[in-house]
């Protein structure tokens, strides 16, 4: 019996009835638009061949993947589904953490991936997207922003240039960039540092500013100033002041 390349797991080993079901399960689900019917277990047992034990199997692992749902009653049956960016980012996140990954060290990685995001939105962003981005950051990004308030008015940032850069890539990459660690934890870390909320609330403005005005050659340097300003405010003692925005504007400019 010749054992065909798709009916092997990654390590070449032969898979099970109910693998194979799930990567057919799967296949199909991907290549069906959200919301489609596939039909109903009967429709499916005849579709795969395969028996009710192994299908049902197989089945629970695809709707715990979200690729597929079930309904009861009347229209019920499988219908294709789609995983909300939010379960797909955690995995990541988890897997950072389980690696004992600093906050300061995602903070650092994702320093191109929000630069790209930033570019992408100058360049691809619609005229009316950058009018509502900079009259929301013009009445967010204030000098009385409090340490949660900047962190999670960054996090919606972030979402908005995600969105606007028309890559589902860059989009992906800047959600796992915060998935990491929670919204009390950045907010205890700039407790430290509330003088310095100011400085990095003006960049964010000439950042937006900068945006909506289409200036790229402005945009990735100032993504850039931001992100280095909150890897160096992970990476200082409180005590450091003023120290803290020279670093930062001494490593972007090299």
């Amino acid at each position: 019996m010749t054992i065909k390349r798709d009916d092997l797991t990654a390590s070449g080993i032969p898979k099970t009835a109910v693998e194979r079901v799930v990567a057919k399960l799967r296949s199909v689900a991907l290549s069906c638009s959200e919301g489609h019917r596939l039909g109903n277990e009967e429709d499916l047992l005849s579709l795969l061949g395969v028996s009710r034990p192994t299908f049902r199997q197989a089945a629970r692992i695809v709707q715990h993947e979200r690729l597929i749902a079930s309904k009861r009653g009347v229209g019920g049956g499988f219908y294709v589904t789609r995983p909300p960016v939010e379960d797909a980012v955690q995995a990541p996140a988890i897997l950072l953490q389980l690696q004992s990954i600093s906050l300061e060290q995602v903070v650092e990685a994702a320093e191109w991936p929000l630069a790209e995001a930033a570019r992408l939105a100058c360049m691809r962003g619609t005229p009316e997207e950058k009018a509502r981005l900079l009259s929301w950051a013009g009445k967010t990004f204030r000098p009385s922003l409090s340490p949660k308030q900047a962190i999670a008015a960054d996090i919606h940032l972030r979402k908005q240039l995600g969105e606007m850069s028309r890559n589902p890539a860059v989009n992906l990459f800047v959600e796992i960039s915060y998935a990491f660690g929670s919204l009390e934890t950045r907010s205890r870390i700039l407790e430290y540092y509330r003088n310095q909320i100011r400085t990095w609330s003006e960049a964010t403005m000439r950042l937006v500013e900068g945006i909506a005005a289409g200036e790229m050659h402005l945009v990735v340097p100032m993504s850039r100033y931001r992100t280095k300003l909150l890897a160096v405010y992970l990476a200082s003692r409180p005590s450091d002041g003023a120290e803290i925005e020279e670093a930062a504007k001494r490593i972007v400019a090299d």
